[in-house]
């Protein structure tokens, strides 16, 4: 299957099975908040191996996706792009979320970014979903019905040390 096919495949699955990417609600964080830029560094730390998974998933991985910091005249944005793919100058793929900030960008647009850009990643695998470091300090923040249903729906592993980044590898 060709990249342009696999995006097209990927948004019509967005759109049967999952909508909330495009609705959800943003969660303004302060820049020196010291729990997400833990986060964040913790997935920084594990991208490489992140990268090698996504570019040799295995048979069962799903949602392989990227967390971006966008910027546009001095405000930035951080949104999921899924599926993505390397480049010659870095990578593509297309935008999970709709802007608030950023006017320049919409829901669905195909984009590029750079490794330095990814703030957090993550996939699903086996019935669990690894990395997303940063929405796990919002499900510990805000421990509301609704969060604590989409952790348990979604199987999120929730581990702060990017240990089980693979299950069945060590």
């Amino acid at each position: 299957m060709n990249f342009r096919s696999a995006i097209c495949l990927a948004l019509a699955i967005t759109f049967a099975v999952d909508s909330a990417a495009a609705t959800d609600d943003i969660k303004l964080i302060a820049t020196d908040d010291s729990q997400m830029q833990a986060a964040k560094a913790t997935a920084s730390r594990t991208l490489d191996q992140f990268l090698a998974i996504h570019s040799n998933p295995p048979f069962d991985a799903t949602n392989l996706e990227v967390k971006v910091v966008f910027s546009d005249r001095g405000t930035n944005e951080l949104m999921w792009v899924a599926p993505f793919r390397r480049t010659a100058t870095g990578f593509e793929g297309i935008l999970k979320n709709q802007p608030r900030n950023i006017p320049s960008l919409q829901w669905g647009q195909q984009v590029t970014f750079t490794k330095a850009q990814i703030a957090d990643w993550g996939y699903a695998q086996r019935g669990k979903t690894y990395g997303h470091f940063t929405p796990c300090v919002l499900f510990e923040r805000q421990p509301s019905a609704d969060l604590l249903a989409l952790r348990r729906e979604r199987g999120f592993v929730c581990d702060r040390t990017g240990s089980q980044i693979r299950p069945g590898t060590k």
